[in-house]
């Protein structure tokens, strides 16, 4: 079996691959805001958004948990070289989901003008409705991205997952600007992209792994592994819906399309800092896997706790960036309109360092075969969530609504650091995160003081504020050791680190 150096290699260069891949999907999806966000009024703005998640609201009850099934079992497969039984997998989760979506689309179809009248308030949602409600239904293809993320092939995966919202942007400018087919034209280019997508992915899966589309048996046995894992997954996952769109669906019910417009300014915007965690898990939960299946829980302990230290620290700098300064983030991004979102910003960049915490935990729990774990975990945090938008957005609104998911995710963290200190006896870096905490704080206060001694212009500003922060942050991880020599000895073998930069470091420590 592989040392821990070399899982360590494998997951920050497979990590690293996904984060570059998301980071340029996301910038692709903030253009498309832009866009949309100058080309249309702020209620044709929330209105699609609003259409988006409530189609996206159903996609658990079309995966039923059965794509993270894939994604668990693949690995094993591989080591025991089992080829055949990825088809099998595939075709029982294809057929499963099939199902599911075809039931939920022809609802959603049926009662279309209902719901355009009786939630949406408005006939403008019945094509946003219908669009949307076939590009619900391809998505179930998107398992072939799948496969390559089981298959730990994450330059392909994530050069998809780019194109995807690449290819958003494109056509939506092309239905939009060219042929003037207004807000529904947006709906037509996530469903045009989709297709292109997944026809593309299923090519490559059958030029690069040809074996796997060999004829075999599927199995009983098969059947039932990927459904017993997948239901306590499917169960948690109606947790992950209301922690995911419920804000922005109770935000419409409380206060309408406007404000779903302005919370879909600082939603998606703070999601820049989701994406150092959503790329850790996405290679973690196949290596994951792969070392259960070798019996390497000692190496797994170890490694998630150097993991969880790292993430943590890495992920407050960019905190504190968007916490000091989101009104020139949201006034370049989205233009001054939308600046009544800065507080909502702040408050949601903020949830960033919890759910890193909690993302990299579920999915190891996922990873070892325990998805109960984590579904208690996210039923109990989605209850709280929904409790505490219930509360808060009548008389917060959307500020509320922020702050009840930076609430939800803390105690969500809290909660599987201690189940995982018992299913695989992890020792929290309790010290180091705590030490990271303060200088964190610090700098963002030193910050603070210095925005408040210079005037500059704003992008001028923001870099000669933000450098000394930032050195500031660096040093006293090094003085106050919360990264110690064999952290950096680590980080000079997973890591292309400079050896003078190195070497300074050892000396300061």
């Amino acid at each position: 079996m592989p040392d821990a150096r070399e899982y360590a290699r494998r997951l920050v260069r497979g990590s690293s691959v996904v984060f570059l891949a998301l980071i340029g999907s996301q910038l692709a999806a903030l253009l498309l805001r832009m866009i949309l966000a100058r080309s249309f009024s702020e209620a044709e703005y929330g209105l699609f958004y609003s259409v988006f998640f409530f189609i996206s609201f159903f996609g658990l009850f079309r995966e039923l948990g059965l794509s993270s099934a894939l994604a668990k079992f693949i690995p094993e497969f591989v080591v025991k070289k089992q080829y055949g039984r990825i088809r099998s997998s595939l075709k029982i989760v294809l057929g499963i989901q099939a199902v599911a979506s075809a039931l939920i689309v022809l609802c959603l179809t049926l009662f279309s003008n209902q719901l355009a009248l009786s939630f949406f308030r408005t006939w403008a949602a019945v094509p946003l409705l219908q669009i949307l409600s076939a590009w619900f239904f391809v998505m179930l293809f998107l398992n072939f991205l799948t496969v390559f993320q089981g298959l730990q092939r994450m330059t392909v995966y994530a050069a998809l997952q780019f194109l995807r919202n690449f290819l958003v942007v494109v056509f939506a400018v092309i239905f939009i600007w060219f042929l003037g087919f207004g807000i529904e034209g947006v709906a037509l280019a996530y469903l045009v992209e989709l297709s292109v997508v997944v026809g593309l992915a299923y090519l490559l899966l059958r030029m690069m792994y040809p074996e796997i589309f060999l004829p075999s048996s599927s199995g009983g046995d098969l059947s039932g592994s990927l459904i017993r894992f997948a239901i306590p997954v499917f169960i948690g996952g109606i947790g992950g819906l209301v922690l995911s769109y419920m804000d922005t669906l109770m935000v419409q019910g409380f206060l309408g399309a406007t404000d779903v417009g302005f919370y879909q300014v600082a939603y998606p915007t703070s999601h820049f800092l989701w994406y150092l965690p959503t790329a850790l898990v996405t290679v973690l939960l196949p290596m994951v896997s792969e070392i259960w299946t070798k019996r390497g829980k000692k190496l797994l302990g170890k490694g998630l706790e150097i993991l969880l230290k790292f993430s943590f620290l890495a992920i407050l700098p960019a905190v504190i960036v968007f916490v000091a300064f989101p009104e020139i983030v949201i006034n370049i991004l989205f233009g001054p309109k939308y600046l009544p979102a800065s507080a909502t910003l702040q408050v949601l960049s903020l949830t960033a360092v919890p759910f890193t915490l909690f993302m990299i935990l579920s999915y190891v729990m996922q990873g070892v075969g325990k998805p109960i774990v984590a579904t208690k975990v996210v039923l109990t945090i989605a209850a709280l969530n929904f409790f505490g938008n219930l509360l808060l957005i009548p008389t917060y609104r959307i500020l509320g609504a922020a702050a009840a998911t930076l609430l939800s995710y803390t105690f969500g963290a809290a909660l599987l650091l201690a189940s995982s200190r018992e299913i695989i006896r992890l020792r929290a870096p309790f010290g180091s995160i705590l030490k990271g905490l303060g200088g964190g704080i610090l700098s963002f206060l030193l910050i603070l003081w210095l925005k408040s001694i210079i005037e500059l212009h704003p992008w001028v500003e923001l870099f000669a504020v933000m450098i000394p922060g930032l050195v500031f942050y660096a040093a006293w991880l090094l003085f106050t050791k919360a990264i110690d020599r064999e952290d950096l000895l680590l980080l000079a073998h997973v890591v292309p680190v400079p050896k003078r930069l190195l070497k300074v470091a050892q000396k300061i420590l």
